[in-house]
């Protein structure tokens, strides 16, 4: 982004990144502030994410939402009629998916940010990814502690619980079969919690 200087010409330019293989962009007050938000789709990690402006043309953390399989066009509108912008996308073939705004209610969104400041020593993997019928989920921890491993969908719900008690420091595996869970092909969350960190990883799922 280049701020304009009012002349005709551009300051410097300043970076927020997004995740691989962002490519269309919508400029809309998504929050009903009076701001405009900055809204990117990517077919690489299939995700939306969503940047609120500040005001003084700079923007706050990105906030990732998963929807389906290769995004390829964005586009917003009030389409339940509450007065807020929500946001289309089109995926695949041609499939449509609609985020609604809730802003003022609990949003059912799953920030996503895996290289969170503080996570670092927690690892966190799935192979193989995409996943079939199991996958499996591989973390290391740097010291004993309390984990917490669940499975959510793009909504933010918790389709599976894998893990819940306390673990020693090292290289644990658990199994998530998909398969079992009827989990439906798309894109899922593995979202682990331990001494008060969180690390979340993206895992797709074909059949």
């Amino acid at each position: 982004m280049r701020r304009g200087n009012g002349d005709g010409t551009l300051g410097p330019e300043t970076r927020y990144p997004t995740t691989s293989g962002a490519t269309n962009l919508v400029i809309a007050d998504l929050d009903g502030d009076g701001l405009l938000d900055l809204v990117v789709d990517s077919w690489a990690t299939n995700e939306i994410s969503v940047l609120h402006g500040r005001g003084d043309g700079t923007f706050g953390e990105r906030l990732d939402f998963g929807v389906g399989w290769s995004s390829s066009c964005l586009t917003t509108g009030d389409f339940d009629g509450d007065g807020l912008l929500d946001v289309v996308t089109g995926t695949n073939a041609a499939v449509v998916v609609m985020l609604r705004n809730l802003t003022g209610h609990p949003w059912p969104l799953l920030p996503v940010d895996e290289s969170a400041a503080g996570a670092a020593a927690i690892e966190l993997s799935c192979s193989p990814n995409p996943a079939q019928s199991t996958a499996r989920i591989r973390f290391k921890l740097p010291l004993a502690t309390n984990v917490r491993l669940g499975i959510r969908d793009v909504a933010g719900r918790t389709i599976a619980e894998l893990a819940n008690g306390c673990f020693a420091a090292g290289a644990h595996s658990v199994p998530w079969r998909s398969g079992a869970a009827r989990a439906r092909p798309g894109v899922y969350f593995v979202d682990l919690r331990a001494d008060g960190k969180r690390v979340v990883k993206r895992v797709v799922v074909t059949r």
